[in-house]
């Protein structure tokens, strides 16, 4: 027993008799506004230890130029059939890129944007499944008509020969009054899959160079000149490449540290909050015994 009434040798908090203490309206407004404080902070510093912070680090990319890119899309296209979708991946000039890896699918969607596909049916970059066979073309006619698109004596013989001369002209045409374009495999897929749409989605590996990546309808490779001449409609992106690397991270406080910071708070506040009290009960014990004395002028 008498070692434990030993322990008190070792106190580091010596408390004063009660008789020697005083309470006053000042050190009451002191504590209630450290209080008040101290949950505030309490509050803040507990919404901070549950968030995430992101963390950018910016270095020198050192990364080999044979390591690819992933690009992931999910595109839906509601008034376009699947089957005069091209997906073309090309470099800055406008030349299609080889070795590409990809995982790209498409489904048929309905005018409601139902999936009416019975399976998703993988896509080929750079290549187009829709393009006519050459036993498939339009037989042609003996100088076919233009429809007004050309000059006398100028022939559209076939149904590329009518668009093409009413792109000149920078008309739209109609290629269901077109008589060229009767048999023509677009227009047939085109009546086939009328009002439908579509959804496409997948990865896209590319190569680590400035490029262009699109889905638009058409034939590949002339689609992105094409398109970008006449601006027909698609969906691109452009990417390039920067020599510098940025990097993302994810950054939580750790519990040790909220602790830590939890203690600081407490310990800071009320230390602060005795300081200023003490100041203020100093200051009026001063004044009062100024006056008490007659010192006061």
């Amino acid at each position: 027993m008498s070692l434990l009434w030993s322990l008190k040798h070792f106190d580091a908090y010596r408390k004063p008799m009660d008789d020697f203490r005083v309470k006053t309206l000042s050190g009451g407004l002191v504590t209630l506004i450290a209080t008040i404080v101290i949950g505030l902070l309490i509050v803040l510093e507990t919404k901070q230890f549950l968030s995430t912070d992101v963390l950018e680090h910016l270095f020198v990319d050192s990364t080999t130029s044979d390591e690819r890119v992933h690009i992931e899309f999910d595109i839906t296209f509601n008034k376009l059939p699947c089957n005069f979708i091209t997906v073309d991946v090309m470099d800055v000039s406008s030349e299609a890129q080889d070795n590409i890896n990809d995982d790209i699918y498409r489904l048929r969607l309905d005018a409601d944007g139902r999936n009416i596909s019975e399976s998703a049916q993988k896509i080929e970059i750079n290549q187009n499944k829709t393009i006519a066979d050459p036993t498939e073309l339009t037989q042609e006619v003996k100088c076919g008509s233009c429809y007004g698109a050309a000059a006398d004596g100028i022939c559209c013989n076939t149904c590329e020969d009518v668009k093409s001369a009413y792109a000149i002209k920078g008309w739209q045409v109609n290629i269901e009054e077109v008589e060229q374009c009767k048999n023509d495999k677009w227009v047939k897929e085109f009546t086939e899959h009328k009002n439908e749409g579509c959804r496409v989605y997948g990865t896209v590996k590319v190569a680590k160079v400035a490029g262009n990546f699109h889905l638009a309808p058409g034939d590949p490779h002339q689609a992105m000149r094409s398109h970008g001449q006449s601006g027909l409609p698609g969906f691109f992106v452009q990417y390039e490449f920067s020599p510098l690397m940025v990097q993302y991270e994810e950054f939580r406080q750790s519990l040790a540290s909220f602790l830590v910071s939890l203690c600081a708070i407490v310990g800071g506040v009320f230390a602060m909050a005795q300081l200023i009290d003490i100041t203020i009960y100093q200051t009026h014990r001063y004044m009062k015994n100024r006056i008490a004395g007659g010192k006061l002028t």
